[in-house]
């Protein structure tokens, strides 16, 4: 993942526009990382929304913002694409991100009670399940069936696989720190509100779950 500065980079200046952060734009030590997904293919992080620059040098059109994403499965089927958001004034100059093959790489924030905004991009490979390695347990090991409806509201109950074994259910947000946290359930419905016995202010999280054997399976809920 990597992505430019805050703020809008001027080129004959060499220096970002509206900006409080400073980097290098050749060489820049920031906004750029590798991450991993969990074994559910779940991932996330956290960042700046990026400014803009001139798609010609000294122009006056600048990029939209957007995140270059480069996706692969143990190094093959690799991907690289781009992530817009929603209601950018650039998005209908820019030759790309006017594409109409960009549509599903426009995503909306939504700004939460923190004031951080979220976003969801989701990040399909061409792979076929017999090339995953331990593909033979995958359904196997899967403890949630369902979230439904999400987004979340009052009526949002969790469906799992139903076993007689007892799970540990934690929510958690995208930094992953536990949110609420419940253990020795045996219901195969439970509803969010339930559990978590607070409001869950508004954004993203992911429900994990874990049982005696341990097994982990986990899914995103987004709260609007």
């Amino acid at each position: 993942i990597w992505h430019a500065n805050k703020g809008e980079y001027d080129q004959v200046t060499n220096s970002y526009l509206n900006s409080n952060y400073d980097a290098n734009y050749a060489n820049p030590p920031y906004y750029r990382a590798q991450i991993y997904t969990d074994n559910n293919g779940n991932y996330a992080y956290q960042t700046i929304v990026p400014g803009k620059y001139p798609l010609i040098p000294g122009g006056n059109e600048y990029r939209p913002s957007h995140i270059h994403c480069k996706s692969s499965y143990l190094n093959n089927n690799e991907i690289t694409t781009q992530i817009y958001f929603e209601n950018d004034t650039s998005i209908p100059t820019d030759t790309w991100a006017s594409n109409p093959n960009s549509a599903n790489r426009i995503i909306p924030l939504e700004l939460d009670e923190d004031n951080n905004y979220n976003g969801v991009f989701d990040i399909t490979l061409n792979v076929s399940p017999s090339e995953l390695e331990n593909s033979f347990s995958v359904n196997e090991n899967r403890l949630i069936q369902a979230i439904y409806p999400n987004p979340i509201n009052k009526k949002t109950n969790i469906y799992l696989k139903k076993t007689n074994q007892k799970v540990t259910i934690e929510i958690c947000n995208v930094s992953g720190q536990v949110i609420a946290k419940n253990e020795g359930i045996r219901n195969h419905t439970i509803n969010i509100h339930e559990l978590t016995k607070s409001k869950l202010k508004k954004g993203i999280y992911i429900v994990r779950l874990s049982n005696s054997q341990g097994l982990i399976d986990s899914k995103r809920i987004i709260i609007p």
